[in-house]
């Protein structure tokens, strides 16, 4: 603002003993001045605005307010229109607009520059939850609004208007997998409009076939781990049990179709199944931490016939747990665990058969060492490439530095291209396990494990 016409005097004071103690003071003389300016704001409906100023002047002086260019009176929701401070109580909609102050005297006046008062109004105060249903279920979305009425309301899913959707709630009634999606209602007055956030509406298709109960298991730990369909759709059931659906069953079961006990399906081992593989000619592939299978010995590796007799053609034979088989294009048998000899040689956790159950000499790259020195190796998962990706708690594999995860070439040699790392907080650094991978259509891979950094990211679950 010009100060043309107006005095301004400044300086320090001394007083008190001694002259000790000093202030600053500043004085005014002619039209006014302002020092501050009022600012623009913003509010929300129901809330007060202050706009102040502070004028420089000896001289007594009036204030009016101004909105819009109308003068304005005190009353209402309106107080201080003729002072340095208005305030505007309870603001809504048509409070918006552009605020002066013209400050005067006798010996003149000055206008402050435009302090904008923007109102959101309408406002949400509670937004719509999120919300699961099952089929058949009902559901209520709503959402909590203040503003200037009449309120308007539209709900969208998806981004697409529900024309017939205009209230406060939405009720959904027999709910069906098309009613999953995003929904949001949009509010609007005469003021304005406000988009409330997206509540996700689930709608859990992943109900229990009742049509389906074998009956539980029990002894020997009572647990399944393993599950594997049959080509014919019978379902193989593997873990640690001797009960099975009410029938004495050591660790392996069968069940038809419907989900009743393929009762002359009964091999039995005598420890824990860790891996199950169906292969495409009906035989099945068992591994774990048994000695005997079938009535057999069987160190921890075994094949049966597709009528659960053992397939006595098939004994390699591992030192140790077997957590893991998989079986190639070319029918040759994947294996990994925590074992140090397969097939009567040395190998560190991981090694291949042949078809007939012999071992592959041409197959050892090993690993090495968990936090404890002992590897173990879980998941096997063959590419479409013929590549193969390992997992585990292992922190060497083919000899080079690999944690947790690993791929080799379908040679058994390691692939070079491929280290996305795990890493693991508590108890050791470096001890990540990885228990599952499964490789997606576009070629991508999920890790899953206890590992709490991968490739740069943290979390239990990643995708590389």
């Amino acid at each position: 603002m010009s100060l043309a016409g107006t005095l301004r005097a400044r300086g320090y004071v001394a007083g008190g003993s001694y002259d000790a103690s000093s202030w600053f003071v500043e004085a005014y003389s002619g039209a006014p001045a302002f020092i501050t300016l009022p600012a623009s704001r913003t509010n929300d409906i129901g809330t007060s605005a202050t706009f102040s100023v502070l004028v420089g002047s000896t001289e007594s002086f009036g204030y009016q307010w101004f909105k819009n260019g109308v003068t304005l009176m005190d009353g209402g929701n309106i107080a201080g229109a003729r002072t340095f401070t208005l305030v505007v109580s309870n603001a809504f909609g048509g409070d918006a607009g552009g605020h002066t102050v013209v400050v005067s005297n006798a010996q003149g006046s000055v206008t402050s520059l435009v302090a904008t008062l923007t109102v959101v109004d309408p406002g949400i105060t509670v937004q719509p939850a999120s919300q699961n249903r099952e089929p058949g279920q009902s559901v209520t979305l709503s959402v909590t609004t203040v503003g200037t009425p009449p309120l308007s309301y539209q709900w969208w899913k998806d981004g697409v208007v529900m024309s017939s959707s205009t209230a406060p709630s939405l009720i959904l009634t027999n709910l069906q997998a098309s009613d999953a999606g995003l929904y949001a209602v949009v509010v609007s007055n005469i003021y304005g409009t406000v988009t409330s956030a997206a509540a996700l509406l689930t709608v859990n298709l992943a109900t229990p076939d009742s049509t389906f109960n074998p009956g539980d298991v029990g002894g020997g730990g009572g647990t399944v781990s393993l599950v594997a369909v049959q080509t014919d759709g019978k379902i193989l059931v593997g873990g640690s049990f001797t009960t099975f659906a009410g029938q004495a069953h050591n660790g392996i079961g069968r069940l038809n179709p419907d989900g009743t006990l393929d009762s002359a399906f009964n091999p039995g081992a005598n420890g824990e199944l860790f891996a199950l593989v169906a292969q495409a000619d009906g035989k099945i592939l068992v591994g774990g931490g048994f000695t005997m299978l079938g009535g057999q010995t069987h160190n921890r590796i075994g094949r049966l016939n597709a009528d659960g007799t053992l397939d006595n053609t098939f004994n390699p034979g591992a030192d140790s747990a077997v957590f893991s088989l998989a079986v190639q294009a070319d029918g040759k048998i994947l294996v990994g665990g925590e074992f140090d000899t397969l097939g009567g040689q040395t190998r560190n956790g991981i090694g291949r058969l042949n078809a007939d159950g012999t071992l592959d000499s041409s197959f050892n790259p090993g690993a090495g060492g968990d936090y404890s020195g002992d590897p173990g190796l879980g998941p096997l998962v063959v590419q479409v490439d013929g590549k193969i990706l390992v997992g585990g708690d292992f922190t060497t594999l083919g000899g080079q530095p690999r944690n947790g995860v690993g791929r080799l070439n379908a040679d058994g040699t390691l692939d070079l291209t491929f280290n996305p790392q795990t890493g693991g907080d508590y108890p050791y650094p470096n001890y990540a396990p990885v228990a599952s991978l499964v490789v997606q259509a576009d070629g991508k891979i999920l890790v899953g494990g206890t590992f709490t950094a991968r490739g740069g990211g943290r979390g239990t679950a990643l995708r590389g």
